[in-house]
């Protein structure tokens, strides 16, 4: 028997680990004990304590890099990826962020030629089919 889509093959859902439900219900009444400890803990000093507390309160630095501003010159893409690669040269953006930017600027060519391309199959259907 095949499942239909969209149907589970598993309705029930997966079933509980009854070692972590053991020590759900152990802990149950016992949590903000649990979480002052830790936190008297690395109070006091514990480096484990204090990096497990850190690690679960607050989320992980990601660095974003700050955005540049720049004329983007050209009407072609060949014009446009040469203004990049000026910017790069005249220091007002980095390589990284230029390559992101030429690689931009080739998906949206290929874009560009898909969407030419469909439009010459359709004028041609359309043509095909008045003749």
């Amino acid at each position: 028997m095949a499942w239909k889509p969209g149907q589970s093959g598993n309705p029930k859902g997966r079933k509980a680990n009854p070692i972590a439900e053991r020590f759900r219900k152990a802990t149950e009444g016992q949590l903000d004990a649990v979480i002052t400890a830790m936190l008297t803990a690395a109070k006091s000093g514990d480096t484990g304590a204090a990096r497990l507390v850190l690690e679960r309160c607050i989320p992980p630095y990601k660095p974003v890099a700050p955005t540049t501003a720049f004329p983007l010159d050209g009407d072609s893409l060949k014009e446009k990826a040469e203004s990049i690669l000026a910017a790069v040269a005249a220091g007002a953006i980095a390589i990284s962020d230029a390559k992101a930017l030429i690689d931009s600027l080739g998906a949206l060519a290929k874009i560009t030629e898909f969407d030419e391309l469909e439009r010459r199959v359709a004028a041609l259907e359309v043509k095909k089919r008045g003749a």
